[in-house]
């Protein structure tokens, strides 16, 4: 079993990841939440998924450093997905549906990585294997999908 200080840096360099490597304009555009919803169902229909869609909606957030950030808070089949006002957007959207895949998706460890990395290049038009170099330069051994 990790460590809290292993789970917290893990989640530094998920942060890291997304910060310094997904930085698609179409990724981090303000959405409007019908938009974002129906990128949701997409997602979980393409994904064969039969449990319920998380439910998602605006909201303040949760307070973190002095920071409003979205979450996803639940088990599977009962999420709930709150977007904070600055983080509206595909990226965040999809990296909470990550989280909302279930419990093996609860941490920022490489399995959520690799499974964020697919939605990105699936959903968010990214390159694959910009993502994969760059999650890799940042210590996050992941692998090829293709």
């Amino acid at each position: 079993m990790k460590t809290s200080a292993q789970r917290a840096a893990e989640t530094r360099r998920a942060y890291a990841f997304e910060d310094e490597c997904v930085r698609s304009s179409y990724l981090l555009k303000r959405r409007t939440l019908k938009h974002l919803r129906s990128i949701a169902t997409r997602l979980w229909k393409a994904e064969g998924r039969t449990d319920a869609i998380p439910i998602i909606e605006f909201g303040i957030g949760a307070l973190q450093a002095g920071r409003r950030l979205s979450f996803c808070i639940g088990i599977k089949g009962q999420c709930r997905i709150v977007l904070a006002k600055p983080e509206r957007n595909i990226l965040t959207l999809l990296h909470e549906l990550v989280h909302a895949l279930g419990h093996e998706y609860a941490f920022h460890d490489v399995r959520f990585v690799s499974k964020a990395i697919a939605f990105y290049v699936r959903y968010g038009r990214c390159k694959e294997v910009e993502l994969v170099l760059g999650a890799n330069t940042l210590g996050i051994r992941v692998k090829m999908l293709s």
